[in-house]
């Protein structure tokens, strides 16, 4: 399954990605629809599918428990790829 987190009228929402159409969910994004269990979060009741191509995606996951990021600070992976080392 795909799912997205999408911008309505009411407010964002997690959808899930069915052929071309964006069924929105009873979770504010997927963080939150991932946290829930996605088995136990039904349709939003009320709402209609959203065309993929017209969507408005709002990020996947607003509040992330944590960031990892990689990053080029240590000097024997600077030198294997070739670049200079900083001052």
């Amino acid at each position: 399954m795909r799912f997205a987190t999408i911008r309505t009228p009411d407010g964002s929402t997690a959808a899930r990605l069915d052929g071309d159409q964006l069924i929105p969910l009873a979770a504010a994004d997927v963080g939150e629809l991932l946290a829930a269990g996605v088995a136990s979060v039904p349709e939003r009741p009320g709402d209609s599918p959203v065309p993929a191509s017209q969507a408005s995606y709002a990020p996947v996951v607003p509040r992330p428990s944590k960031i990892i990021c990689v990053g080029l600070n240590y000097r024997e992976h600077i030198l294997e790829t070739g670049r200079e080392l900083p001052e």
